[in-house]
């Protein structure tokens, strides 16, 4: 909005573009705009005048932003989905320090089986609260499987932080979960790939704590790994 920015896009003969912005109230709260710019010369004068024209599309947006999150969220547990989980992942891993966890619950088939399906919803939805409550907004938390999981915890290669968050994990789960005056107990398994440098690709972090999700399952599952270098693990 500069006026020398619209005098040279005016001269170009290009149309300032629409754009979208918040209008903030004086209590903080806001309302989405809309503005469109419409310029023309007065050809006895030579002045060129603007037309500032302000639609409000509150509605429209928060309609859109919902679409948005509906497309990338797993309806049933708020997580993201699969695909925008490895999506967004995707983008983290290349950028250097972070840490992808990858975990399922434990003869989660079992639950289903003895309890039922209702039951074994409950179980997903207390896991997923669960994940929400440990690990910062900022992270990313989704719903890979039928109770497949993985989690980015970005900007840090710090490894107490992500035996912290294991630990937590596996010490929050030892209580059980209620369904029915039924007291259900899961246990999960957790493969951790540490990423401490840049240019790593979504495929060589998701091998790598997948293979330490194996790891901790062969070893008698109910723990954390932490993969090393190459089949080197570190199980807790």
């Amino acid at each position: 909005l500069e006026r020398q920015n619209l005098l040279d896009s005016f001269n170009k003969g290009v149309e300032p573009k629409p754009f979208e912005y918040r209008r903030f109230s004086a209590d903080n709260n806001y309302h989405w705009v809309r503005l469109v710019l419409r310029m023309f010369k007065d050809v006895e004068s030579n002045d060129v005048y603007v037309f500032a024209y302000g639609f409000d599309i509150d509605k429209e947006v928060h309609d859109r932003q919902a679409l948005m999150l509906g497309a990338q969220t797993d309806i049933f547990t708020g997580l993201y989905n699969k695909a925008t989980t490895e999506e967004l992942i995707g983008e983290e891993v290349g950028k250097g320090a972070g840490i992808m966890i990858l975990l399922d619950i434990d003869d989660f088939k079992n639950v289903n089986d003895r309890f039922g399906h209702e039951a074994g919803d409950c179980v997903l939805k207390y896991f997923s609260d669960l994940l929400l409550n440990i690990f910062r907004k900022s992270d990313i938390v989704g719903r890979v499987g039928g109770d497949e999981f993985m989690i980015y915890i970005k900007d840090t290669a710090d490894i107490s932080i992500a035996k912290g968050k294991a630990s937590e994990i596996l010490k929050a789960l030892k209580t059980g979960v209620d369904y029915e005056n039924i007291r259900i107990i899961v246990t999960s398994s957790i493969g951790i790939a540490v990423i401490d440098e840049k240019n790593y690709s979504f495929s060589e972090a998701y091998n790598q704590a997948d293979s330490a999700l194996y790891e901790a399952k062969f070893n008698g599952k109910n723990a954390y790994v932490i993969y090393k270098n190459n089949a080197e693990c570190s199980a807790q």
